[in-house]
């Protein structure tokens, strides 16, 4: 199969040149190749992000009712809270209470803390922390019924291996369709003898 695209011609006497892999325009397969890899890559990035939050109830540090108190090691490390189920409280309803190993308290509140606060699949990224080196002790409830228990919280690594993938997935498949659409152009502009 001959790929042939036809490319109007600039100047005078108008009609058009054929752009074809083997042909004098040169080789259009790389750069198309590189163009579909980085959108494929795009795309799978995008798609891990979605899937780490809505695999955080089987896949996480721990987890617990909200009310409850879930205790986890932590690190030097940022680390992110997510809501599940289908009763759980909206992300800016949610607060977090937070007691480090050094006997530091923090609370945060849903929708703060450099996240990306959003709903998918029955799951909420509700807010993002810094951890310090211990065990940490998380309580999260919902600000406005405060005796209400419904939903579940987990927590999860934000920098974790999935975190990392979709940085490089993201920034790899964008570099990608920048260097095969300029390839395609680049090609596309150039004289057939």
């Amino acid at each position: 199969m001959r790929l042939r695209l036809l490319v109007p011609r600039g100047g005078r006497g108008g009609g058009q040149r054929r752009l074809s892999p083997d042909g004098p325009a040169g080789s259009l397969r790389g750069p198309i190749s590189a163009l579909a890899l980085g959108i494929t890559l795009f795309l799978a990035a995008l798609a891990v992000s979605w899937a780490q939050d809505v695999a955080a109830p089987w896949w996480n540090l721990g987890e617990g009712r909200m009310r409850g108190v879930v205790r986890f090691d932590a690190d030097d490390a940022r680390y992110r809270v997510v809501t599940s189920g289908a009763s759980r409280p909206a992300l800016e309803r949610v607060g977090c209470s937070v007691l480090f190993a050094d006997g530091t308290r923090e609370r945060i509140l849903g929708g703060s803390g450099r996240v990306n606060a959003v709903e998918r699949l029955g799951v909420s990224r509700v807010l993002e922390f810094r951890g310090r080196p211990g065990n940490a002790l998380i309580t999260c409830a919902d600000r406005i019924s405060r005796r209400s228990t419904l939903g579940r919280f987990q927590v999860v690594e934000a920098d974790g291996i999935l975190s990392k993938f979709v940085w490089a997935g993201l920034g790899i498949g964008v570099l990608l369709v920048l260097a095969g659409g300029g390839l395609v152009a680049r090609a596309s502009r150039r004289p057939t003898g």
